[in-house]
């Protein structure tokens, strides 16, 4: 998806053709995963001619979907599914022994206000940012703060997620990092790296109530879902406060 991102940014940034950004955006969603879609919102926020880029992205997107729906039918959704199954680390599985009497798991309404939520912090902040950021900077920016949003905001989100988001991350924001940041910023990469298999040694074990933090594997998978969760709302403020130099695409 990243790749998919930054080849699409290098073409608009040498033709200056929303048209050829919008052709190279829906190949990147063809060849990678439906929530490539997230930044679609705020990248048709951010251009200027709304409907080249609307027409590029049409014509590659339609007739291949079309033609999958003719093969597979309503099968073309079936992954969208994969949403309504709870796992970890996210803000509702962290929250969930304190809901879990009032919120049924798995309701599929939280993965549509998720993405909505998602969408919208992300048109706000790319709102306030092409004021001070350099047009590319606002574009990488919102590709990273949609898919730190989503592994936080998506019930069905798990660690691999953050592979997203961690390789244009670290090269954002590594020069306004301090000592004390990278540290925790190291921390963090360990337990994103870790987690999936800590998870995979409990089988799984989706934590509902606090009687299960009584068990000691479990209340470190608990700690290690609060770490991840709050380093990534860090990050977010880091991103948000740190100064951008302006740049132009053109340069």
């Amino acid at each position: 998806m990243w790749g998919a991102f930054v080849a699409t940014l290098h073409v608009y940034r040498w033709k200056k053709n929303e048209f050829l950004l919008g052709t190279g955006l829906a190949l990147g969603l063809l060849v990678s995963k439906l929530i490539f879609i997230l930044i679609l919102p705020g990248i048709f926020f951010l251009i200027k001619n709304k409907i080249k880029f609307i027409s590029g992205f049409a014509a590659v997107f339609v007739p291949i979907i079309l033609f999958l729906y003719f093969k597979v039918g309503l099968q073309l959704l079936s992954p969208i599914q994969e949403a309504n199954i709870p796992r970890t680390p996210n803000l509702m599985s962290l929250l969930r022994p304190f809901i879990s009497d009032f919120v049924p798991m798995g309701l599929p309404i939280l993965n549509w206000l998720g993405l909505l939520i998602n969408v919208f912090i992300g048109l706000v902040w790319i709102s306030k940012k092409r004021i001070k950021c350099a047009t590319e900077d606002v574009f990488i920016q919102l590709f990273i703060v949609t898919y730190i949003l989503l592994m936080l905001l998506q019930q069905s989100s798990y660690t691999n997620y953050a592979l997203l988001f961690l390789l244009p991350l670290l090269f954002f924001i590594a020069e306004s990092l301090s000592y004390s940041k990278w540290v925790l910023f190291t921390i963090l990469n360990v337990l994103l790296a870790i987690h999936p298999a800590f998870w995979w040694r409990n089988n799984l074990f989706y934590i509902t109530n606090f009687a299960d933090l009584v068990n000691p594997l479990f209340a470190i998978e608990y700690l290690f879902e609060i770490f991840i969760v709050f380093g990534l709302l860090g990050i977010l403020k880091e991103m948000y406060f740190q100064n951008n130099e302006q740049v132009d695409m053109a340069d």
